[in-house]
């Protein structure tokens, strides 16, 4: 109204410029035409023609009449044609716009509203004030964990199917105020405006609707999913990073066997951090901010040190010195293992050949991770180094967990059986903690056996643990293999260790790990003595 006012009064007020001015008129009907659509425009058009008719013919006042008549009705048919194409130009483009939308917000596949869905909900429900504080809302990230095997089964359009059934079934039972998106392929995401401890009320519903199969179009279909939920902390908590650490948490669930998680926020903290120190590996390899410790080991025949095993230390430039807790897990995972690999059994390498020119014979260990196991890039690099090196093959063993062992391939089983043929150690690390037996071990290349610390820790009080830990150091010399016992911490497990014929003990009652000037003196001694505050007896 308040453009028709203004309008009309510029019109009336322009004097003999009345047909200049009645085109400010196409103002308010644009207008209306874009609110209402063609009829408002069309309404429109006529309200200005009726207001510009008056106004024309005064400015043609002494004319013939019939121009007078022409002017109005060229003017009122203007405003009526642009009112009804506007109006309808509005509504094409309107339509449009909320076809757009709707595919933004909604998965192509189900229809179900989709990962953006999601995130603007979130941002919606904020807007319009959940309680502060914590506990605003909880999100719940669903993975269908047998998605890929259902989709190569019974195809993209049963899984399509059942997924949708499955957030119907959801939603039905949780009700309107949780809501149900599918955020990925495999994964919904759902959104409570409750806290955890409310939200954890709906995990027997949700494990009871997956619990029993799902009607596809006559197939019975069974779904095995993990849930992980996160706990807002605040209404101006991230969308985005809040469904991300609901997924993060269903990953957890999924990696543990487990059925549910919730988001633990100082354990992805340490992730975070691990994955940052991932990221420095290379330079810290190319800086040399790595370095290896050696710890001996005690021959338990003679009474002397010979042998060490090298184990990794990172000196960060930002946090200091790093055990290998912190960053050796991370490495086994990614495919940096291989360049660190490398760098360890070539340091250890030439430890032993600057200990051999110095007059000590010390064999060094260096841990193998399974992943180097994978191909034959590290075991041809042991090869190249040994020659290029010229050193004794005897002064390098090879660590392999039980695990490793189990799950290798046989090309680069005849690459371990040579290397040991050339007179490379290879022992069993962390024997007892796997599912491998000395039978299986019969058939392995392997020269020595290490007594996981779970095995040894309690065999002065435990009878049934001594007489275990006889009969493996008997099979094992059967097959020409030494035994090993690691983490000895006391006088009393060193002395059952002697009494049951084990060959050699490491840990910290025999001797910390030594840089290399340290190590050279423990081992250039010619007997061993327990260190002090060991607890020798």
């Amino acid at each position: 109204m308040i453009l028709f006012a203004l309008g009309a009064a510029l019109l009336y007020s322009a004097d003999g410029a009345a047909a200049t001015a009645s085109h400010f008129l196409y103002v308010p009907v644009i207008v209306a035409a874009s609110i209402y659509g063609p009829a408002g425009g069309i309404a429109a058009g006529v309200v200005c023609a009726l207001l510009a008719g008056p106004a024309l013919s005064a400015a043609l006042a002494g004319a013939v009449t019939a121009a007078a008549a022409l002017s109005w009705g060229s003017a009122g048919t203007g405003y009526v044609t642009v009112g009804a194409v506007t109006g309808m130009a509005f509504r094409i483009m309107g339509r449009q716009t909320q076809e757009l939308t709707r595919l933004r917000f909604t998965d192509a596949a189900t229809e179900l509203p989709n990962i953006s869905a999601a995130r603007a909900y979130l941002r919606g429900t904020n807007m319009l004030g959940l309680p502060a504080g914590p506990g605003t809302y909880t999100v719940l990230s669903i993975r269908i964990l047998n998605h890929e095997k259902l989709v190569e089964t019974f195809g993209q359009g049963h899984v399509r199917q059942l997924v949708q059934r499955f957030a119907g079934l959801l939603r039905d039972r949780l009700g309107d105020e949780t809501f149900v998106a599918r955020s990925a392929p495999d994964r919904l995401a759902l959104i409570h405006p409750r806290g955890q401890d409310d939200a954890e009320r709906l995990l027997p519903v949700i494990d009871g609707i997956a619990s029993h199969p799902v009607d596809v179009s006559g197939v019975p279909l069974f779904l095995d999913i993990a849930t992980g939920l996160a706990c807002s902390e605040s209404p101006d908590d991230d969308p985005e990073e809040m469904i991300a650490r609901a997924d993060v948490a269903t990953t957890r669930a999924a990696g543990a066997g487990r059925d549910t998680a919730v988001y633990d926020g100082r354990r992805e903290s340490d992730h975070r951090r691990g994955l940052k120190l991932l990221g420095e590996v290379d330079r810290a390899l190319a800086e040399g901010q790595f370095h290896l410790v050696y710890q001996p080991k005690l021959d338990l025949a003679t009474g002397r040190l010979l042998g060490a095993e090298a184990l990794a230390r990172w000196h960060h430039p930002e946090h200091g010195p790093l055990s290998p807790g912190a960053f050796i897990p991370l490495l086994e995972q990614t495919r940096l293992v291989d360049p660190f690999a490398r760098w360890s059994v070539q340091t250890a390498i030439d430890q032993a050949l600057a200990w051999r020119h110095a007059g000590l014979w010390v064999p060094v260990a260096v841990n193998v991770a399974a992943r180097n196991l994978h191909s034959d890039t590290l075991l041809d690099f042991v090869d190249r180094t040994l020659d290029g090196r010229g050193i004794d093959a005897a002064l390098l063993e090879l660590e392999i967990t039980e695990t490793a062992l189990l799950n290798i391939g046989a090309p680069r089983l005849r690459q371990l059986e040579r290397l040991r043929d050339r007179g490379v150690g290879i022992s069993v690390d962390d024997f007892g903690t796997g599912y491998a037996s000395l039978t299986y071990i019969r058939d392995l290349p392997v020269t020595a056996v290490k007594l996981d610390r779970s095995f040894i820790h309690a065999l002065p009080e435990r009878p049934r643990d001594r007489a275990l830990v006889y009969r493996v150091i008997q099979m094992a010399h059967d097959l020409g293999q030494r035994v090993i016992g690691e983490g000895v911490e006391d006088a009393a497990t060193l002395q059952s260790l002697q009494a049951l014929g084990c060959d050699a003990a490491q840990g910290f009652h025999i001797a910390r790990p030594a840089a290399p000037a340290d190590a050279r003196r423990l081992l250039a001694a010619p007997a061993w003595s327990p260190p002090a505050g060991s607890g020798a007896a």
